[in-house]
């Protein structure tokens, strides 16, 4: 079990860019047993947890002997830290919605990519993006081509925003002493002449460990929100034939990180359902 606690916090430790943040606190010299409480942050959300440990240089390196209120314990706290860092900053999370009117026979048909009015579609950022959505197109059976050939236009575009702060409060679990399950007593007797005799003792006490209150705690987070628009629109007739609208709302500010999602989000069973808005999550390196 304790394998299984060093190989967690070591994960811990790796997952800083991601947003998690594994924090130990401890209340003594290193070496000695003493109430720890491990906190690790995803996002706005937050697990404390409180335990008593025998601490050996870093947390993350080297960790002793662990009680969390027996072995039952050790496992919640095995499960509840492998299971924060499951949702540490690994998925991207998108809202979808599509519409789109297009001919029985549209597969095959040729298309171009063309950027909105307010898109700078001679920025190498919007290039490397246009190949991204051509890739997609290509996917679900379109044959790209120049806008002068095409038989249908894709009007592709994106935004962010520059970030809203969200603060959260928490409560942290105090880890100590709530009373003592027993004991036992060590001494010695010392006799002199004449049935005169002297005691000297020391009783040990066995504590009991479990929690004993909670501290506040704020934290506060920049949530950015983000969007990704495409239109295909029939060249001749100027009749929209697909819409697709993506929002998605994230700590990451930096919107080419997560492109690669959003289109993948976009294109997801293309044409997608009609007039229904759906959720898409895929994973993501953490990075950004």
């Amino acid at each position: 079990m304790l394998a299984q606690v060093r190989e967690v916090l070591s994960r811990a430790g790796k997952h800083d860019r991601r947003g998690c943040a594994p924090v130990a606190n401890r209340a003594a010299t290193d070496g000695l047993t003493n109430p720890v409480s491990f906190r690790l942050k995803s996002g706005s959300r937050f697990l404390d947890l409180a335990c008593s440990a025998t601490i050996q240089g870093n947390i993350g390196d080297h960790l002793g002997n662990v009680s969390c209120m027996g072995n039952f314990g050790k496992r919640i706290l095995v499960f509840a830290i492998a299971l924060m860092l499951a949702a540490c900053g690994s998925v991207v999370r998108t809202n979808v919605t599509t519409f789109y009117d297009l001919p029985t026979q549209w597969k095959g048909r040729t298309i171009a990519v063309l950027p909105y009015k307010e898109q700078q579609s001679q920025s190498l950022e919007w290039r490397a993006y246009r190949q991204m959505v051509e890739d997609q197109l290509r996917k679900a059976s379109f044959v790209v081509t120049s806008p002068d050939d095409a038989d249908l236009l894709a009007f592709f575009g994106y935004a962010i925003d520059q970030g809203r702060e969200v603060v959260s409060t928490y409560s942290i679990p105090q880890y100590g002493v709530t009373g003592y399950s027993g004991g036992y007593t060590t001494g010695t007797i010392t006799s002199y002449g004449g049935g005169y005799s002297t005691y000297s003792g020391t009783t040990t006490l066995t504590p009991t460990y479990g929690i004993t209150g909670y501290t506040a705690g704020v934290s506060s987070d920049t949530v950015f929100t983000r969007s990704l628009s495409v239109d295909i629109v029939d060249k001749q007739t100027q009749n929209r034939r697909w819409e697709m609208k993506l929002r998605s709302q994230g700590s990451c500010g930096n919107i080419a990180s997560v492109m690669p999602q959003f289109l993948q989000a976009a294109f997801d069973s293309f044409p997608g359902p009609s007039g229904k808005g759906r959720t898409v999550e895929l994973p993501h390196d953490g990075t950004c």
